[in-house]
């Protein structure tokens, strides 16, 4: 198909100290073989060169790469409300969602697309816009570029795809970097809740509350590990604090579509959290 009548995607990135790799990823963005039609960005309060990198790179890109207004250095807000507002800017009919600093493979948004377009000439026949989020696993690599390993899921010890609403709540099993979704979940999942532990994980669970989450077996990118985000394994505690926080999201997708909250709820999404 010529590229013009190809759907228009647009993808995010949430952009904070990210001046060391912003270059690399922002090319293999561009280098899709479906092209975005736009790559929307948000500095969130960099303190090191990524303001001064994305005005050149605004600049070289010809309006292809845009900005939201920038938060001051050194006062960031954080990614699920960065996230949040990239999102409720976007105008396309499918969203993608960006890391600072991996680099995606050629095909990713092409492949993605694909499943996506599928999935929505199921649900035609419904007469009713399903709400859906593809995502996938990625290959891991270091500061450097070098292969760490081959698949995320395995290292984390993920059982995809989630077997339930539950299962997912309980612990987050889709990377955002990875994720493309459409019109319908944005409009189900917009605006993110205040109680949201993080934005991918609420989308998700949007997704899957509808049936709509949809996972590709093979990587699209390479998700670059390192200091500056590894995840430390939370202490005994914390496990307290990150469980309330976890009920909290739980609760507040239940009263974004008016489920009813039963008396055993809480005690069902402990022991699928206890279970991993």
């Amino acid at each position: 198909m010529p590229q013009e009548t190809h759907p228009a995607i647009e993808v995010v990135m949430a952009v904070h100290n990210g001046a060391d790799w912003l270059e690399q990823q922002v090319a293999t963005i561009a280098a899709q073989t479906h092209r975005p039609s736009r790559l929307l960005v948000l500095n969130d309060g960099s303190s090191d060169g990524s303001g001064a990198l994305l005005e050149q790179l605004e600049a070289a890109y010809g309006g292809w790469l845009q900005q939201l207004m920038p938060v001051p250095p050194g006062q960031p807000r954080g990614c699920v409300m960065s996230f949040a507002e990239l999102l409720a800017a976007t105008t396309a009919p499918y969203v993608a969602l960006a890391d600072q600093d991996d680099l995606w493979d050629p095909t990713k948004l092409a492949n993605s697309l694909e499943m996506l377009l599928a999935a929505e000439a199921r649900a035609a026949r419904s007469g009713k816009p399903q709400p859906l989020l593809v995502h996938s696993d990625a290959r891991l690599i270091d500061a450097f570029g070098q292969p760490l390993y081959a698949s995320w899921w395995q290292r984390q010890g993920l059982a995809p795809p989630p077997r339930d609403l539950w299962h997912l709540a309980a612990r987050n099993r889709v990377m955002g970097c990875t994720a493309l979704l459409n019109r319908a979940l944005l409009e189900a999942g917009l605006p993110i809740p205040h109680q949201a532990v993080l934005h991918d994980w609420w989308l998700a669970l949007v997704a899957q509350r509808a049936h709509g989450l949809l996972q590709m077996p093979q990587a699209t990118l390479s998700y670059r590990f390192h200091g500056a985000n590894l995840s430390q394994p939370a202490r005994w505690w914390q496990w307290p604090q990150r469980g309330w926080a976890v009920w909290r999201q739980w609760c507040a997708l239940r009263q974004r579509f008016g489920d009813p909250q039963q008396p055993g709820d809480l005690w069902r999404l402990v022991r699928r959290r206890l279970r991993g």
